[in-house]
């Protein structure tokens, strides 16, 4: 039998991206603008939780159960600007531009988005979908002969699982970027906190539209099967993280969404509207479109 070959492991940190989490339900799961951090991530390290328990009969333990329960995620970042300490904490910045931490501040819950190099050049890419960061300090080191060396900022986040999907996590292995796959690949996942991946869910709503994208020139044309007695349709387009109502009273079963750029991906959701209600525009319904 031949030696299998193991892939290397990876060997450095690379890139580091957030997005605030607008809306977790069971109906909606919407996020705000990924952004890149402009400063050096040092290290990232994130540490699963598992809960156990067992079933005991006359004392004796005959079945066990672990669940998953989230975890911790662990930065290390040199130079956190003020708007990043904006987004990560809720912090405020005054008009002097000074940035107050205040006890009402509100700390969002952020997508977290990363990746690291391979020693092979390949890449792999994490994104936990649901975060909220403390900050653990900020440490300069010093020396006599060459001063300042560098300036870290440690953020600790507890991670745990979104109501909308269930979902807590999501990887991908030994992604080429050499290759056009690879680097489309690369350039979903750091688009938006929803690119390059697929939510768990049924889509149990039965008034949800089964919808299919079609790509065109600088537009993707979506259809779908008309649902009993819808009286219109809503339809959504996800870019960069932001939602957008693209027309509220559609009375067919096709849409245009024109005017997109040649190559990017977007994402779509169709509602109908029957009896009063829209059906879910969940994340399990997100339908991706590339425009030619």
């Amino acid at each position: 039998m031949a030696k299998k070959e193991h892939g290397r492991p990876p060997v450095s940190t690379d890139r580091f991206a957030t997005a605030v989490l607008t809306e977790d339900s069971g109906a909606n799961l919407t996020y705000a603008e990924v952004k890149e951090i402009e400063t050096d991530l040092v290290s990232i390290k994130y540490t699963p939780k598992m809960n156990s328990s067992g079933m005991y009969a006359s004392g004796t333990q005959v079945e066990s159960y672990i669940a998953k329960a989230g975890g911790t995620v662990d930065v290390t970042v040199v130079g956190l600007t003020d708007e990043e300490e904006k987004d990560y904490f809720g912090a405020t910045i005054d008009a002097n531009g000074v940035v107050v931490d205040n006890k009402n501040d509100y700390v969002p819950d952020l997508a977290v988005i990363w990746s690291t190099l391979r020693s092979d050049g390949k890449m792999n890419l994490y994104k936990i979908m649901k975060t909220k960061f403390a900050s653990q300090g900020e440490e300069a080191n010093t020396s006599d002969d060459s001063g300042v060396k560098y300036n870290g900022t440690a953020l600790q986040g507890e991670y745990k699982a979104l109501i909308n999907s269930g979902d807590f996590m999501f990887k991908r292995k030994k992604v080429d970027p050499k290759t056009g796959a690879g680097a489309s690949l690369i350039e979903e996942w750091f688009g938006s906190a929803l690119g390059g991946i697929t939510l768990s869910g049924t889509g149990s709503d039965a008034n949800a539209p089964v919808v299919t994208a079609v790509g065109g020139s600088h537009k993707v044309t979506l259809s779908w099967d008309a649902i009993t007695g819808a009286t219109k349709y809503q339809v959504l387009m996800y870019s960069n993280g932001i939602c957008t109502i693209l027309d509220d009273n559609v009375t067919t079963t096709t849409f245009d969404a024109t005017g997109l750029t040649t190559g990017k991906t977007y994402y779509f959701i169709v509602q109908s509207y029957v009896d009063g209600e829209w059906s879910s525009s969940g994340a399990a319904y997100l339908v991706p479109g590339t425009a030619e």
